[in-house]
């Protein structure tokens, strides 16, 4: 269920991104200006968009790496208190 809705979050994430490029390069290219200048324009978007994804990317490795850290910390206090149980199991078997 959690991967459907991260998958289902992702393809919006996806659609979205592509409808703005997609609006952002046709007002470009429908704007009453000389080619150069379009060309040009066209350029600044696609080094700002690029860079947005590279930030946005980072930022999702770090969000990942996070989780990570928070999985395993949580995984190692689990068989802890798994060891602490047979240790007391133990102790009540021999009781």
């Amino acid at each position: 269920m959690a991967h459907k809705k991260i998958s289902a979050a992702g393809a919006a994430a996806k659609g979205l991104a592509f409808g703005a490029a997609t609006g952002l390069v046709a007002g470009i290219l429908l704007a009453p200006k000389a080619g150069e200048e379009t060309r040009e324009d066209i350029k600044d978007k696609a080094n700002s968009l690029k860079s947005k994804g590279q930030d946005l990317a980072e930022n999702a490795k770090h969000k990942a790496e996070n989780a990570k850290e928070v999985v395993m910390g949580a995984k190692d206090m689990a068989e802890e208190d798994v060891e602490d149980m047979k240790a007391q199991a133990k102790k009540l078997n021999n009781a």
